[in-house]
Parts: C-alpha cells; structure tokens; sequence
C-alpha cells in the first residue's frame, strides 16, 4: 500500500486525532483500535500510539487480504478475535520476514487490544 496511515495526536479527541492523509476504511477501524488503547491506558504517549497506528494499519491491511471479518464490534474488527489466525499471520511474516522485535511488537499490541476488550466489553 502506497497510502500514508493517520497519526495520533493526542490534543484532540476522538478521529479529530488523526492526521494526514490514507485509507479512509482502513483509518476508520485504525482510529477506533487507537481510541480503544487510549481507553484502555490513558499513560500512552504519543509516540506509542503513533507506533501502534503503523502496526495495526499493517495488521489490518493483511487481515483483509487473508478474508477476515472486517466488521467493526467493539472498536475493533471481528476478525481480530480470532487469535489463532491473526498469530499464525504474524508468525508467517505479513508478506515478508519480520524479527524477533516486530513479532514482539504485534504481539503486544494485540494483547493490550484484547485486554482493553475484555476489561471494557466483558459484559457483552
């Protein structure tokens, strides 16, 4: 993909907080993932969150390229639930080899979205 993701910008609130150009269904569901690591932990900064937006416009693109449910429940897409798949795909290296950090990253990344989840959403 050739299109820039959206960046955080903490001062503002809600996809007010994005910036720069890119994707709008990507973005979309980049945006609401953000608003959800912000809810879930109010202490990241910026940059964190900026890092995360890169990583999850990445996971997001190849959840859609392999079929996934890209429907959004709860901030995130359906699709994202299913954590065997989503590991499998990050073990496999998103279309090419990652390191030990990267694989470290998304695995982060989805742990925090999952617990977010949980602690939010565990009623539903």
């Amino acid at each position: 993909m050739t299109e820039e993701i959206k960046l955080w910008n903490s001062k503002t609130d809600g996809c007010d907080g994005l910036v720069n150009g890119g994707s709008s269904d990507i973005n979309y569901r980049v945006c609401h993932g953000l608003e959800l690591l912000k809810k879930g932990n109010q202490s990241y900064k910026d940059s964190t969150l900026r890092t995360y937006g890169r990583n999850l416009n990445r996971l997001y693109c190849e959840l859609y390229k392999e079929d996934l449910d890209m429907t959004m429940e709860d901030g995130v897409p359906i699709g994202l639930r299913d954590t065997d798949k989503v590991i499998q795909i990050i073990e496999n290296g998103m279309g090419g080899a990652l390191t030990d950090r990267t694989i470290k990253n998304y695995y982060s990344l989805l742990i925090a979205l999952l617990r977010t989840l949980d602690n939010f959403f565990s009623s539903s």
